[in-house]
């Protein structure tokens, strides 16, 4: 497996190659397909936070303007990442050494994430739904309240709330089991998830 550095910041894939269209921002007059380097979207980002994650092979910037979520990729030379490695994160001027290296990276890949968000009607059809089939169908679980039946999960770039009905047995059965035979009441949009996570890449 090729080793990957998450790099990021992830508070709370299929790739598409756009080849014609310019990504704007209605408004502003931002260009997604204006940025030419990791350092244009670096400063283009008005997110309250973003993520990034260096593979051998790219890298890849997560970012947001005018409340939409965007995500561009760089190809990462061998060189520049074997440099990347050799970083001490703990090491004082790490951000300054590690900005140097990406910075120059120019984008070959962009994408608009708002434009992939599911529509609340397609959201809908997930109720009723049990948890081993969301499981199934490569959701996977990072939190819950269960006082609620509120669990927090991700599916590809984003993050989702979903309220289920029945019993989250945790203490008799393994976490997965016990989630799967609850079915869901409810799913609504939370936001970005691991976005900088690229499958392809990690194979």
């Amino acid at each position: 497996m090729k080793r990957a550095l998450i790099c990021g910041i992830i508070i709370i894939l299929a790739i598409l190659v756009l080849t014609g269209c310019d990504f704007s921002s209605e408004g502003t007059g931002f260009r997604l397909k204006s940025l030419k380097t990791i350092e244009d979207a670096v400063n283009a980002n008005d997110y309250e936070y973003w993520q990034s994650t260096a593979y051998e092979e790219y890298y890849v910037y997560v970012f947001g303007v005018d409340g939409k979520y965007y995500r561009v990729q760089a190809p990462m030379p061998e060189e520049t990442f074997d440099a990347i490695m050799e970083l001490d994160y703990e090491e004082e001027g790490y951000d300054d050494r590690f900005d140097e290296l990406v910075f120059p990276l120019e984008i070959e890949i962009y994408e608009n994430l708002s434009d992939k968000i599911p529509p609340q009607s397609e959201l809908d059809k997930l109720v009723g739904k049990t948890g081993s089939e969301l499981l199934d169908e490569g959701w996977y679980c990072e939190g819950y309240y269960l006082d609620d039946n509120m669990f927090y999960m991700n599916k590809d770039p984003f993050a989702y709330i979903i309220y289920f009905d029945g019993v989250f047995e945790t203490l008799e059965k393994d976490e997965y089991e016990a989630l799967g035979a609850m079915t869901v009441k409810s799913v609504e949009f939370y936001g970005l998830g691991d976005a900088s996570y690229v499958e392809e890449y990690t194979d």
